[in-house]
């Protein structure tokens, strides 16, 4: 059963914003996946005076299909 992680920083805009991604694939058959995890994002925005800064995470359910 694969698993995946991952980890980012961007400063798009932001003072500092970051997320976390880990997830586990499973192979239903030759075509079909599923995928489930955990995503955590945070978010620290300052602009002319104003401030944005949360954090919120969940879990991540996803399916792919291959042709």
């Amino acid at each position: 059963m694969p698993m995946s992680a991952g980890w980012e920083t961007q400063n798009v805009g932001s003072e500092f914003t970051w997320q976390l991604l880990a997830v586990v694939n499973y192979q239903l058959r030759d075509n079909i996946y599923v995928s489930a995890g955990y995503r955590q994002l945070s978010v620290d925005y300052r602009s002319n005076g104003r401030r944005l800064d949360f954090g919120m995470g969940g879990p991540v359910l996803g399916a792919t299909f291959r042709f």
